[in-house]
């Protein structure tokens, strides 16, 4: 049977603090497209459109995984009808942009 293992205030404080310097929470682990204005809908320019979200995913430090999981808020009409048909088969950030 496992123990329990009783910490003081302090000790959990402690521990709190190691875990979360281990594991920081910031722009590189939560950013995301939510505020990014730009958007594409397959018929406008798409290199200014790719210029516009690679600047803010920079800026902000989006993960590929987020950017990649948050594309799709940024795609409207054809566009998005587009990336419903490809992702399932587009698995990177890199993919979807040299697809886009």
């Amino acid at each position: 049977m496992v123990q329990p293992i009783l910490l003081t205030d302090e000790q959990f404080q402690a521990l709190l603090r190691q875990v979360g310097a281990a594991h920081p929470v910031g722009n590189d682990a939560n950013g995301h497209f939510a505020k990014c204005n730009a958007r594409f809908d397959g018929l406008s320019d798409v290199e200014a459109f790719l210029d516009s979200i690679s600047t803010y995913k920079d800026c902000l430090k989006i993960s590929d995984v987020n950017a990649l999981r948050g594309l799709p808020m940024l795609l409207d009409g054809l566009a998005a009808t587009w990336w419903q048909g490809i992702k399932q088969t587009t698995l990177t950030w890199e993919d979807a942009v040299k697809a886009l």
